[in-house]
C-alpha cells in the first residue's frame, strides 16, 4: 500500500503545478490513512470497500454458428492492507500538511471526506496475482485463468446455455475462490438481432466537465456523480424497446465500483462497461485528469467499439457521445467501416459547435447514417430506432 502511494505521490508532483503539489501531499497521507480510524493507531475504521477481495464484472455473449455462446469474461483480486507504523507517522505528517501556506483551509474538508477516500482507495489498492477465479453460469463451472500482476484476469470461451430464448437473455453469474463466493454479476446474452446502444459516460449521460480539469477532479472525486438531465429517460425508453446497452469510456476501471452504482442508481439501463487501464506509474493517469485524450485512448474506444460491431454483424447501433472530445471522430471512423450496422450517431453538444460546425462538416458520416447534435435529449424525442 505504501509503495503504491509513493508512486501516486510522485506521479502527481510531476505533472502538477506547485499549488498541487500540496494537494499531492495530501492526497498521499489520506490514501494511506483509508484503513484507519482517525483516532488511535491499528483500530480498523469504517470500510469503505466491501469485504470482498474481488470483482467480477458485467459480461456478455454472443451467439456463435454452432449455437454456442462465445463469453467475455473480466474479474479483479485485490487486498486491503493496513500498517500501524505507517497511521502514527502520517498523522505527523498530516499535521505539518495542514499548516502549509499553500493549502486553503476552507479546501480541506473535502480531502478529508469519506466520498474523497472512497474514490481514492480504489486506484491505491494491493492488486493480487495468481489468483484463478471459479465462475458459475447456468450451473456449470469455468475456471479463468491466474490474475496478472495487475489483478486483472480476462477469458473467452464458448458455453452452452438452456432456455436460452431470443432476444437478450439475463442470468447472475457467481464469482468464487477456493470454494467461498467473492463476487456475482450480469451475464447479457445478446441475440445476433437488434438494436445496440454504445454510449460515452462522461459528459455524455455523467456530468464531468472533463475539458476543465480542476472541475474534472472535483467531479471525479469530490462530488457524488450527476447525470446528465434527461439522458436516462431516454435510455429507459430504449431500453424498454429491446435495447443492448454498451458502456465505452475513456474512464479507468477504478472508477468502475462507483460508476456502476451511479448508473443504477440514476435510473440508466444495465449493460457492459469498456473501460481503460490505468496506472499510477505511467502518464494514462494524467492525460485522463488532465481532459488528453491522446491517441492511446482513441485507439482503445476505435477497437472496443469495431470489436462489437464484429461480433453482432446483424444488429443495429446507436452511437451517443459528447463534443468534449473525440466521439464525432472515433463514431464517423467507425461508421465508414460499418455503414450497415450503424444506423444513428448523436453527439451530446458541450463545446458550443452546432452541428454546421467545421469540425462536423470535415468528418465523413455515410448518407444513410443519421448524424446529430444536440444540447437536451427533448431534441431526440422524434428519433425512434429501427429494430
Amino acid at each position: 500500500m505504501f509503495l503504491n502511494a509513493f508512486r501516486f505521490f510522485l506521479t502527481l508532483v510531476s505533472h502538477l503545478q506547485i499549488r498541487w503539489i500540496a494537494y499531492a501531499i495530501l492526497a498521499l497521507v489520506f490514501s494511506l490513512l483509508i484503513p484507519f480510524t482517525s483516532s488511535g493507531c491499528g483500530k480498523p475504521m469504517r470500510k469503505h470497500l466491501t469485504e470482498d477481495r474481488a470483482i467480477l464484472y458485467p459480461a456478455y455473449g454472443y451467439r456463435m454458428e454452432n449455437g454456442q455462446w462465445m463469453i467475455q469474461l473480466h474479474s479483479y483480486f485485490f487486498e486491503l492492507e493496513q500498517s500501524d507504523r505507517s497511521h502514527v507517522l502520517l498523522q505527523k505528517l498530516l499535521k505539518e500538511v495542514l499548516e502549509r501556506e499553500e493549502l486553503e483551509e476552507e479546501e480541506m474538508p473535502k480531502w478529508q471526506s469519506d466520498l474523497f477516500q472512497e474514490r481514492i482507495s480504489w486506484f491505491l489498492l494491493d492488486s493480487e496475482e495468481d489468483r484463478n477465479m471459479q465462475v458459475s453460469i447456468d450451473g456449470k463451472s469455468y475456471s479463468m485463468p491466474a490474475s496478472e500482476s495487475s489483478g486483472h484476469s480476462r477469458i473467452s470461451f464458448p458455453v452452452t446455455i438452456t432456455d436460452d430464448g431470443p432476444g437478450t437473455s439475463v442470468l447472475t453469474m457467481h464469482g468464487s475462490l477456493n470454494g467461498i463466493e467473492l463476487a456475482s454479476a450480469r451475464l447479457f446474452l445478446v441475440d445476433n438481432s437488434g438494436l445496440s446502444i454504445v454510449s460515452d459516460i462522461d459528459d455524455t449521460i455523467k456530468v464531468s466537465e472533463v475539458r476543465n480539469r480542476e472541475r474534472l477532479i472535483d467531479n471525479t472525486f469530490f462530488h457524488h456523480f450527476r447525470a446528465v438531465k434527461g439522458m436516462s429517460d431516454l435510455y429507459e425508453v430504449w431500453h424498454q424497446q429491446g435495447a443492448m446497452f454498451h458502456y465505452i469510456s475513456g474512464s479507468p476501471w477504478q472508477l468502475f465500483p462507483s460508476l456502476k452504482t451511479f448508473l443504477v442508481e440514476s435510473g440508466f439501463p444495465e449493460g457492459s462497461y469498456h473501460l481503460r487501464n490505468f496506472h499510477l506509474s505511467d502518464g494514462s493517469f494524467w492525460k485522463f485528469i488532465n481532459h488528453n485524450e491522446d491517441n492511446v485512448s482513441r485507439h482503445y474506444k476505435v477497437t472496443s467499439l469495431e470489436s462489437l460491431l464484429l461480433q453482432f454483424p446483424g444488429r443495429k447501433f446507436i452511437l451517443v457521445g459528447d463534443s468534449g472530445e473525440q466521439d464525432p471522430e472515433v463514431y464517423s471512423y467507425a461508421a465508414t467501416r460499418f455503414p450497415d450496422q450503424i444506423q444513428a450517431i448523436l453527439i451530446r453538444n458541450v463545446t458550443g459547435e452546432d452541428a454546421h460546425a467545421l469540425r462536423y462538416r470535415n468528418l465523413r458520416i455515410p448518407p444513410d447514417v443519421r448524424f446529430q447534435v444536440f444540447e437536451d435529449p427533448s431534441e431526440l424525442s422524434p428519433f425512434k430506432p429501427a429494430f
